[in-house]
């Protein structure tokens, strides 16, 4: 698949403008350099790691392992598109990962 995650989760409201996220909001109030910093590499770098980890290192080889292999590629994927609260992303995000197992 030559999408990218960011083009697939990209949420266009009905006004044509960019849905705000939360992390959006957060960073846009957050006062210093430093806090600004730290919220990047979390988001760039840490959080990326920790999900890759939880679901693709942990959740879907447990669930696999037991005999469901079918449930562990489509509930962790579903499960993935959940986690990031916004409905118009969920589908996208959903596929997404499924791509990312398969």
């Amino acid at each position: 698949m030559t999408i990218t995650a960011e083009a697939i989760a990209l949420a266009i409201t009905r006004t044509g403008e960019a849905a705000d996220q939360p992390a959006i909001k957060v960073l846009q109030v957050s006062v210093g350099l430093g806090e600004r910093i730290c919220f990047g590499i979390a988001s760039v770098l840490v959080v990326p790691v920790a999900e890759e980890s939880l679901f693709r290192g942990i959740l879907y080889p447990f669930i696999k392992q037991r005999g469901y292999p079918l449930l562990a590629l489509v509930g962790t994927s579903v499960l993935f598109g959940l986690i990031h609260v916004n409905l118009m992303s969920l589908v996208p995000l959903t596929f997404f990962a499924i791509d990312s197992v398969i």
